[in-house]
């Protein structure tokens, strides 16, 4: 095969493809609320920067897994597990294996609430 003839003095034109490949580094800078009961169950926000960056995510809190909800670019929503103790326990986020790690930012685990009484103790509904 032969290469199609150019006029003297003609330029060759050559296809240049431009891939331009942004880097975040995401981060975490706190949890609202910041506690709850050792009994799980709370809806808390990690709030920071590029939380939306790959595309798997996981959550703890300490060693257990924090149920997630949803994110986006500065929040990710997750249900806390069940605790082990009363207290500070740290935040971590994984975000496509990546280990994020803030140890300013604790979840802190506090005794389950006890109902001591219920008034008023009747009802006119039968």
């Amino acid at each position: 095969m032969t290469s199609p003839r150019r006029a003297p003095g003609a330029q060759r034109v050559v296809p240049v493809v431009v891939v331009v490949v942004v880097v975040v580094t995401p981060y975490f800078t706190r949890v609202i609320p910041a506690y709850g009961p050792l009994s799980g169950g709370t809806r808390i926000t990690v709030e920071g920067s590029n939380l939306n960056a790959g595309s798997a995510v996981a959550l703890k809190i300490g060693l257990h897994s924090c149920r997630f909800e949803r994110r986006n670019r500065e929040k990710i929503v997750c249900v806390t597990p069940a605790g082990l103790a009363t207290g500070p326990t740290p935040v971590m986020v994984d975000i496509n294996a990546a280990e994020l790690r803030n140890p300013e930012v604790k979840f802190n685990y506090t005794d389950d609430p006890t109902i001591l009484r219920i008034e008023p103790d009747w009802s006119i509904a039968r």
